[in-house]
């Protein structure tokens, strides 16, 4: 629960508890095997993480380290204004931002890889005018909000469809930002624009 091991009860951090990972925790590999946590901080962590179930992370993210095992969902559901900061590190899950009527707000620019689908399923996402690189850009539900500001968002795709905004009419608030379909390869990609 703090630095170096501090804090601690003997147990794992729960959903209302901060997970602390630091330059002090070394340069081990780490499997995320509890499903529910809050806050989730690994700035200064040079060891590497990876998923043994699927995540629930009630609250902020500050990445670290390597993360490993492409594929799997890292779910973030706080409900109050969040902050995702990924301090250079790629981020290679499934992130599926769900946070109720809350809000994730990028603190720096958010890359991932051709293994990295991003859902938007409730609540608010704000890309603070950060870039965001990803395969996938998924959302369909009534109620969630996009701020995309004016940054790039990067769709590295090789096939399928790219960015789909269902029928249920999400709210886009494009600003300035532009999106990139990076790949050039032949397979089709589909944009789906949803009418907006």
């Amino acid at each position: 629960l703090a630095t170096n091991g501090g804090g601690g009860a003997g147990r794992v951090p729960l959903p209302q508890d901060t997970a602390v990972f630091d330059g002090n925790s070394g340069a081990h590999t780490y499997t995320l095997d509890t499903p529910r946590f809050g806050t989730w901080t690994a700035t200064g962590f040079t060891g590497t993480f990876a998923i043994g179930v699927q995540i629930f992370c009630f609250g902020n993210v500050a990445l670290g380290g390597t993360l490993t095992q492409a594929g799997q969902f890292f779910n973030l559901n706080g409900r109050g204004s969040q902050t995702f900061t990924s301090n250079g590190v790629t981020f290679n899950w499934y992130p599926v931002f769900q946070p109720s009527s809350g809000t994730y707000t990028l603190q720096d620019d958010f890359q991932g890889t051709v293994n990295t689908f991003f859902y938007l399923e409730t609540g608010t996402f704000n890309a603070n005018n950060h870039n965001v690189t990803t395969r996938v850009v998924n959302f369909n539900t009534t109620g969630v909000i996009l701020n995309m500001g004016t940054g790039t968002w990067t769709l590295i795709n090789n096939s399928g469809t790219v960015w789909g905004v269902g029928g249920n009419n999400p709210t886009i608030n494009a600003s300035t930002s532009t999106i990139a379909i990076s790949d050039t390869g032949s397979s089709v990609k589909t944009f789906g624009g949803g009418g907006k």
